[in-house]
This record gives structure tokens, sequence and C-alpha cells, in this order.
């Protein structure tokens, strides 16, 4: 209970922060609203917004049935902004303008049965006003004519030559290396842009890359549309895509793989999918018969670089801090402990990932509560077909069902995998078996400016060892379940210039495990008067894990002369336990043996650990005699604070008193590109 009390407080400290936090964005938030008009991701004067030819087939069916939308009203002695007012509430759009521009007078204004764009082009343009449809399906409202305009724009889409928009794709301006991605409709924005001629490159993986030169003036705002041929062929249901290029993009190393490298690698777990990776080492081969642990810039010996590794799923953590305290049997005789270990890679089913991010280098200050390297595994979530695969090979059978759909802006996914290996097939009782399933329901808000995914997870696992017939009498057993919810989203109400990104979560796992082993002993005489020298000791180790966290991160793009600036402001808060019996054994018939001087404990009786922080980022992009990327920032954690110290404003102790401490954690990544063909990396931290 004073666990609890404990964690309910930093928790309500934790909210008190986020809750000032949100206020004060929302404060900004209602400023631009209030006094600019949004394009193109940066905040432009409502002078200089920008005419654009209505397209239709380029927009969502959200725009178009609410721009389809027949209205009938009048209005008497009113305004235009009386107008936009009135179209605003009956079509359910977001109208941005400015209170100057809308102020013209309108002594009788009539509609029966127009549509919501016919109403819009005939009360703007008369005015010298046109509006733009933002990627967030808001109509902005601005003068045909800018003064003083010293940048341009480029906005376009993105396709692929069936027509269908490319989600994601890379669009850069080679010259200054201003670039942006595509939105759910293929469509981007680059801001802010000096006059001149440029090269505009697009990207995307499985498609070959396209290229178009412009010419940008001032006030302007330029339309660059790209199809892009396809690289990508299928074999059965695989599909392979064209490799890309080998130059990174990021300061920091790592590594990614996508969900066709992982089917072509026909994985069972994520622990196959890093063989892929070089430099990392396995505790254990392909399949599913061993305990598997990774090691980053370690060895997989040192239970301290598996133990550092972080693994998160869906940007969930999964705790390696409560094992510190478990006697978990390991998979096969021959297999290594994890305890004071990382998490047994066996448990994330490969047949669901969608891609594979492992950074080895320097990571953001996003990442915490990490020593050795980061995986981080993206599930597939969203509309996909639904597919049904089997695998059977002699010592592993899997099988595995899934899919979604998408109603709106509503989407639905879901997952089943079971999977059963052997360790020996010339054994039975010899097995290991895992039942996994997770559903995801995506659903966007408010045209668009928030979104929210929430995930149930669920995992049942049996590792038996108990050969019939051994002479040994070997019987270990690892069994337990595990239950997980989380909830991840943002809302970005300005075009991806500003956005808060936000995560909560709660892994509960249920643990029973058995190990047993002959010890030899010295004669012994038992209170019944027989003697013994050998006997079977075994350990237990059975409670609950728990893992409750979330995350609150606002960003934010700024332009200051000729850099650009990516701004991350942040903090999590993560709490870790163990509760419920703890590790269990016979202190008479000790499984470490008579001489170890080991206790059995309770899990009660041992603290949880909050782990709360806070972090600031800049990434800053420019060119100082060279183009140039640079990303500083810090880490400030705390290890269960229990006090704040205002002498720590100038040096005297620590700002934030914690039982296990407090630490400052500077890092810098910098990068200059020399040519095309060459950088030079620079990490510290």
């Amino acid at each position: 209970m004073k666990k609890l009390n404990k964690l309910f407080g930093f928790t309500f400290f934790f909210a008190v922060i986020l809750i000032a936090f949100t206020n004060s964005v929302s404060s900004q938030t209602e400023k631009y609203t209030e006094d600019e008009t949004v394009q193109g991701g940066l905040y432009l004067e409502p002078s200089h917004a920008q005419n654009l030819e209505f397209n239709e087939a380029e927009y969502s069916p959200f725009l178009k049935s609410k721009l389809n939308t027949l209205v009938s009203f009048n209005i008497t002695n009113g305004t235009l902004r009386d107008v936009l007012v009135k179209l605003s509430n009956l079509s359910n759009l977001q109208m941005i303008y400015n209170d100057d521009l809308v102020k013209s007078p309108i002594a009788f204004f009539e509609v029966k049965q127009q549509t919501v764009e016919a109403v819009l082009n005939d009360v703007l343009k008369i005015r010298g006003i046109d509006y733009l449809v933002s990627d967030k399906d808001q109509i902005i409202i601005g003068k045909k004519i800018r003064i003083d305009e010293e940048t341009g724009t480029i906005q376009g889409t993105v396709k692929e030559k069936s027509g269908d928009p490319l989600i994601g794709a890379n669009v850069i301006i080679k010259e200054n290396k201003l670039g942006a991605a595509t939105n759910k409709y293929g469509k981007y924005f680059i801001p802010k842009i000096k006059p001149g001629t440029y090269t505009v490159e697009v990207s995307y993986i499985g498609f070959e890359k396209a290229s178009k030169t412009v010419r940008v003036n001032a006030g302007e705002i330029v339309t660059l549309d790209f199809t892009l041929e396809s690289l990508a062929f299928y074999i059965g249901a695989i599909e392979v895509v064209g490799t890309t290029e080998l130059i990174p993009k990021d300061a920091n190393t790592k590594t990614v793989i996508t969900g066709a490298e992982i089917e072509h690698f026909q994985a069972s777990s994520i622990g196959d999918v890093l063989d892929l990776v070089p430099g990392i080492q396995k505790t254990a081969n392909p399949g599913l018969s061993k305990t598997s642990q990774v090691a980053i810039r370690g060895d997989q010996r040192d239970k301290l670089s598996t133990f550092g590794t972080l693994i998160m799923v869906d940007g969930i953590p999964l705790s390696n801090n409560a094992n510190l305290q478990y006697e978990k049997w390991t998979s096969g005789i021959t297999g290594p402990t994890n305890v004071g270990g990382g998490v047994d890679l066996r448990s994330i089913p490969a047949d669901n990932i969608e891609s594979v991010e492992i950074i080895s280098g320097l990571p953001s200050v996003r990442y915490g509560d990490v020593t050795a390297g980061i995986i981080n595994v993206k599930t597939k979530i969203g509309p996909q077909p639904y597919r049904l695969k089997i695998k059977n090979n002699p010592d592993t059978r899997e099988a595995n069902l899934g899919g979604g759909t998408s109603l709106g802006l509503t989407g639905l996914s879901y997952n089943l995998n079971a999977a059963q290996s052997e360790r020996d097939i010339r054994k039975d009782g010899d097995e290991y078996m895992r039942f996994t399933g997770q559903t995801v329901f995506s659903r966007d808000f408010w045209d668009n400016t928030l979104s929210t995914n929430i995930k149930l997870y669920g995992q049942i696992i049996y590792d038996e060892q108990e050969p019939r017939g051994d002479v040994q009498k070997t019987k270990n057993y690892n069994r337990g379940y595990t239950l997980g919810y989380s909830m991840w989203g943002k809302y970005a109400p300005y075009l991806g210039v500003s956005s808060l990104d936000y995560n909560a979560f709660i892994t509960y796992r249920r643990e029973n495990s058995m190990k047993s082993k002959l010890v030899q002993s010295d004669l012994r005489i038992l209170p019944s008067g027989d003697t013994i020298s050998t006997y079977l000791g075994k350990v237990e180790t059975r409670g609950n894990e728990w893992t409750i966290g979330g995350r609150l991160e606002w960003n934010r793009i700024y332009l200051t002369g000729d850099f650009i600036h990516r701004v991350m402001i942040g903090s999590d808060i993560q709490y870790n336990a163990n509760t419920g019996e703890g590790v269990l054994f016979d202190t008479l018939f000790s499984y470490y043996g008579v001489e170890s001087g080991k206790l059995p404990y309770s899990f009660d009786d041992i603290p949880g650990q909050v782990l709360t922080s806070i972090y600031a980022e800049d990434k800053i992009t420019g060119k100082l005699g060279v183009d140039f990327s640079m990303t500083l920032g810090f880490r400030y954690e705390m290890y269960r604070p229990y006090a704040f110290n205002l002498k720590g404003l100038w040096g005297d102790g620590d700002l934030i008193k914690s039982h296990q401490g407090t630490f400052f954690n500077p890092r810098l990544n910098l990068m200059f590109y020399l040519s095309d063909y060459n950088q030079i990396r620079l990490s510290a931290g």
C-alpha cells in the first residue's frame, strides 16, 4: 500500500505539470488561430495566403462531403464574417481567417440549396479573396494579391502510377536540404523558401527517385506533383523492393528492417529478425527452443549488455528493470539465465512486425533508461489485407492470422499468433508454446487534428521441460501470461508545424516459474533418521510484474534566418515493480546448496521504482560553409524522486532529490554533408 501511495503521489505531481504545460500550449494555439492564417506548415500573415485551384480528386472523402453539403440561409445587414460563420456551422468545416480580412459589409445575402464550395467561390472571389485547403481539411482564407512577401512555398502531391497517394514519401530541396514528408493524402508543403531556382527530389522505398527543377518567386506558391515508378515485384505473397541508399540521413547509427525483409527471412520472433543486423550478438540460434536475448554494442555473456538494451513496441517500453528480482528458469539445459538480463525476444512474434529500427549510436534524448542500444518495433496497424499464414518446420510450428480495415476516420486491426517448438523432437514434454493476440482501434478527431490509437494486448507462455522417461527426473517450467493496455497519438492543429505527442500504458505480467536440479551435499541426517548425500532442490518464482507509465511531448518547427530548428520538449514517467509471493524454496533442501546462506523473499518487501524524466532537444539544419545538421539536447532523470531542492538552482546539491540518484545527461550529434556521397558524423553524450 505504501508503494501505491507513493506512485499515486508522483503520478499526481506529474499530471499537474502536464496540465500546466498543456494549458500553455492551448493558449498559444488560441492566439495563432485568432491572429494569423496558417499556410504550408508555418505562420503567414493573412494578406499573404495564396489562391489555389480546387482539385476535387486530391481531397479526402470527408472534405468532399463537406464541400458538397447543400445549405440554405440568408444574411441581412451583416459582414463577410457572418457568412463564413454560417457556412462553418452548417457544414462542420473549420475555417481560418483574420478578422480584418472579413469585415466587409453585406447588406443582404441569400443562399438556397447551394453547395458550400459554390457559396465560397461566389462570396469570396468578387472581393479578391480565395481559399486554400490544408492537409488537415481546414479552409484557410486569404487575399489573392500578396504584398511584401519575401519567401515562396512549394506544395504538391506524390502518387504512384496507379494514382494512389504515397504516404510518408520524402520530398527534399537539394540546394538547401529543406524538406517534408507526404501526409495520408500524399500531399506535402515546403514553406519559407527564398526566391531562386531549385531541384526538388522525391524518394520512397521501393520506388524510383524523381526530381524536377522549379523556379520559386517571392510571394508565390508553386504546385509540383510527382508520380513515382515502382521498383517492387512479388514472389508469391512476398513483396520485394529495391534497396535504399547507404548514405545515412541521421547522425546516430541505426539500422531499419522492413516487414518485407522479415517476411523473406521467415522469422518466428524478433530474435530471428536481428540476425539481419550486423554487429548484434544474440544468445540463441533461430527458432523458439531457447531463451533469446540481445546485446547491442556488448557481449551476450555480459548481463549488463542485455539488461541495458531498451526494447520498445509501438512506443511502449518492455520492462527490463523488474527482471532483476527474478529467478526464472532458462529454456534449455544449456541456455543462459535472464536474471538481471534483458527481455526474452521470443515473446515478440515476427509476422506482426511492420518495421524494426535498431539504434546503436547515441540516441535522441527522447529515449532514456538505456545503456547499450534501442530496438524500436512497430507492429502492423491500420488497413491491411486479411491473411492467414501457416509454417511447419521439423521443430517449430506457427500460425498467424491478421488484418485491418478502415471506415472513414476509424480503423480497426487485429493479429492472432500461435507457435509451438520442440527442443528435442525425440522427446515428449520438452517444448515451448506461445499464444499472442492484439487489436488496435484508431480514430481521427477534430478535422484530423487529433489522432489516437488504443491497443489491447495479451499473451500466454507455456515453456515446459519434463521429458518423459528422463532418468535425471528433469522438471522445469515457465508459465505465465501478459495483459497490456496502451494508447498513443498526436494533436497537430497546425499542419505539422507544432504537435503534442502522447502515450500512456499499463502492462501486467503474471510470473510462475520453477527450476530444479540434483544437489550434491555432505552426508546429512534427516529428522526421520534417514541419511542423504543427494537431493532434488527446486526454486519457484511466483508474482506480478507491473510496468506503468506515460509520455507527453511537444514538437515545433521554427525558422531563424537561414536555420531551421526542430524543437522538442517532453517529460515521461515510468513505474516498475514486482508484487506477490516472490522467490520460494525449501531452506532445508536448498536449490543453491546447504551452505549457500540464501533465503526466500517476498516481492512485496522490495519497493518499486519510479523513474521520472524531463528532456529538451533542438535539431538545427542549415549551412555554415557546408550543409550541416546538429542535434543538441539534454535529459534529466530522477530515480525514485522524493523532494524538491531549491538550493539546487545555484549548484548546492541536486534540484530534485532521489533515492537512487538524479542525473543530467547532455547529448550532441553533428553531421556535415561534404557532398552527396561523403559525410562526417560526430556524437558525444
